[in-house]
């Protein structure tokens, strides 16, 4: 007795599924990577065919099974590199990592100016955890991952190349020469304006310190600036790091005639004195 005929009218079975999806070649392909053939009374007959034939679900049954068969498609498509996101998580972390923490020396001293230097080594220091702790997983995937080829030391080789940067690079030397260039021209207007007297003295508890209209950002520390000397031939002193204590540094624009050791204690031992050109000193008080 043929299974696979209609006994009413003697023509072949048809299938409960989509002609266009089952019988098609895509349609076959894909429903048979799902089936194994197994041998029932000498021919050959797939567990979808079986089940459509048998199974208690009967059409019911078949389209449930079909929708599986249609999500697992869809997650193998939207999922298809599991492994290559493996790869590519340790990358991506190490890449962040390094980022910030050259983010963070680059601006280290605008960070300072604007949490002040207490809060700012905390920050500084967290930067430097993360960009560690990147350094670590990027080792340990490096040895899990040994065996996927280059591609496994790739975050281990960001994480290196960012320390060697921060050895390499001299941060606060590029900020400071930046920080000169970029405002010196505002910088001089000022110290026109105080040779002039437009400009004196405002502070009440120092008659030393001019307070600058908010929003100048021309002197560290709250922009305020330090006079010193007769009228018209003036020291004029712009904070870069106002520091703690006594340690603090800046640029000093020194009037004709003068040396940048005459104002204030900056002849004291240990004083760093850098010339910038003109009138222009760079001094770091310790």
């Amino acid at each position: 007795m043929d299974l696979n005929r209609n006994p009413k009218v003697g023509v072949p079975r048809q299938s409960s599924l989509p002609s266009s999806r089952y019988h098609s070649p895509q349609g076959a392909s894909k429903y048979q990577k799902y089936s194994t053939t197994n041998t029932l009374f000498g021919r050959e007959w797939s567990w979808l065919t079986l089940v459509r034939k048998y199974s208690v679900f009967g059409r019911q049954g078949i389209c449930q099974r079909e929708s599986l068969f249609t999500a697992m498609d869809k997650l193998q498509m939207e999922f298809p590199h599991k492994e290559e996101n493996c790869l590519n998580g340790p990358l991506i972390f190490s890449i962040i990592s390094g980022v910030t923490l050259l983010g963070c020396l680059t601006f280290q001293w605008d960070i300072v100016d604007a949490v002040t230097p207490f809060l700012a080594l905390p920050v500084i220091g967290l930067a430097y955890l993360i960009a560690i702790i990147g350094a670590l997983v990027a080792g340990i995937h490096a040895v899990r991952m040994s065996g996927k080829g280059g591609s496994a030391f790739a975050p281990l080789s960001v994480s290196m190349g960012t320390f060697l940067l921060v050895l390499i690079i001299p941060f606060t030397y590029l900020w400071i020469s930046a920080n000169f260039h970029m405002k010196k021209g505002f910088r001089e207007q000022v110290v026109s304006a105080v040779q002039s007297g437009i400009i004196k003295p405002n502070v009440s508890h120092n008659s030393s310190l001019i307070a600058l209209p908010s929003g100048a950002h021309l002197s560290s520390g709250g922009d305020e600036i330090v006079v010193e000397g007769a009228s018209g031939k003036q020291f004029v002193f712009f904070f870069t790091y106002r520091g703690i204590l006594d340690n603090y540094s800046g640029f000093l624009w020194v009037p004709e005639g003068k040396r940048p050791e005459g104002f204030a204690d900056f002849s004291d031992p240990g004083t760093e004195i850098v010339p910038y050109g003109g009138h222009w000193y760079f001094v770091g008080h310790k």
